[in-house]
């Protein structure tokens, strides 16, 4: 972030595993209201939630966790969400990575009132800097064709650590069928869910056959 100075060289909290991976998995699904999945963001990025899933950077994380899957917000929206990350302390580069657009994007989406909290942003690296103006555009001809960004080549993430949280999540299911094959109910319906569910099983055994092989 050029042209910012450092102001505070203390770390924000850094999020647990479980609670960067249950917010990643909220973001990606897009199920959220627009304040939820502003929520989410500010927090990913502030308790650095890229750190503690194995990113070097922001960027990376947002290529990386939802490279495929970035909601795409009408313009009314993206402004909204634009000036509350703004107003939070996100840079207009990581708003722009978040939001799937460049940082011109997010400059002119700001409103000519837009601040942050204290004239502060949070850095990627956690510490907090003094904000520089951020410059308005001036309308000089007919309204311009927003450019997609280039996309950023993901980075994969720890494959030793997607099978720990797919371990995880099996195990939890396992769980939760054992309970329903121990109910007293199960004996009676047992054809009739293993019907309704044989596309999963056939999937589960297909599975265990790549494991053993």
């Amino acid at each position: 972030m050029s042209g910012e100075l450092v102001v505070a060289a203390e770390a924000a909290e850094v999020s647990t595993q479980d609670e960067a991976v249950a917010r990643a998995e909220r973001i990606r699904s897009g199920l959220q209201t627009l304040a939820q999945l502003e929520t989410d963001i500010i927090a990913a990025y502030q308790r650095r939630d890229w750190a503690r899933l194995g990113y070097g950077a922001w960027e990376e994380y947002v290529a990386g966790e939802f490279g495929g899957h970035h909601v795409r917000l009408p313009r009314a929206q993206r402004q909204e969400a634009v000036a509350r990350l703004r107003g939070e302390g996100l840079s207009t580069r990581a708003i722009g990575a978040a939001l799937g657009v460049d940082q011109r994007t997010v400059r002119r989406d700001l409103p000519a009132d837009a601040g942050v909290v204290a004239g502060r942003v949070v850095g990627v690296d956690g510490k907090g800097y003094s904000a520089p103006e951020t410059p308005r555009a001036v309308p000089t001809g007919p309204a311009e064709v927003e450019a997609s960004p280039a996309p950023a080549a993901p980075r994969r993430r720890p494959l030793a650590v997607q099978a720990a949280e797919a371990a995880a999540a099996l195990d939890a299911a396992l769980t939760r069928w054992e309970a329903v094959t121990t109910d007293t109910r199960w004996t009676t319906q047992r054809a009739r869910i293993a019907d309704a569910h044989a596309i999963t099983f056939a999937r589960a055994a297909e599975l265990l056959g790549r494991l053993d092989a």
